[in-house]
């Protein structure tokens, strides 16, 4: 029984390659990616694009400090329930507000306690930590970008307002900080 694929030119007198579905009769070709999420954000050319970038720091920094602030309502809840569940045990009471369940464990049942303290920290609290990280992550982009676009307008400023024989001893040595300490012994 002979493979006839579609987008292989059968004209040929020996196709091989599928460019439509990736068959191919003499290899195999797995490709495997791995990725990760990252933050990325726009360059900074301008002034106008500055203030934008601060204004988009603020209101990250107001987003965070509400997210900041759901999880730390979240941390008297997990610190009661937990005290539940250890007063639970220590009096060694039988299970009263326990449901019956027959899942994985076959008719174990489970504290409700536990329940509650189970989806209150790795559903709620994950999802505010995971949303926190994330801003957190978007923050540190933008003032990075910040951080590169006042150091290029700063060492162009300083360029542009150095003396003129300042600046020939710059070309000269091809340092700054030697044309600059030279400078200062000549003021002297």
């Amino acid at each position: 029984a002979a493979l006839t694929l579609r987008a292989i030119n059968y004209d040929e007198k020996d196709p091989f390659l599928c460019h439509a579905c990736g068959f191919c009769k003499y290899a195999k070709f797995d490709y495997t990616l791995l990725a990760r999420p990252c933050c990325a954000v726009d360059t900074i050319e301008n002034d106008e694009e500055r203030k934008k970038m601060v204004q988009t720091i603020g209101t990250l920094l107001d987003k965070a400090d509400r997210v900041y602030r759901q999880l730390s309502m979240n941390k008297p809840v997990l610190e009661s329930l937990v005290h539940k569940i250890t007063e639970h045990r220590i009096e060694g009471r039988p299970d009263e507000n326990s449901n019956g369940g027959s899942g994985a464990f076959g008719g174990a049942h489970i504290n409700r306690v536990i329940q509650t303290l189970a989806h209150k920290y790795c559903v709620e609290s994950k999802g505010h930590f995971e949303d926190l990280s994330k801003i957190i992550q978007k923050v540190l982009a933008c003032r990075k970008e910040l951080v590169a676009y006042d150091r290029s307008q700063s060492e162009q400023h300083k360029e542009d307002t150095l003396p003129v024989y300042a600046g020939l001893l710059q070309n000269y040595d091809g340092d700054v900080t030697k044309g600059t300490m030279l400078l200062g012994y000549l003021s002297s």
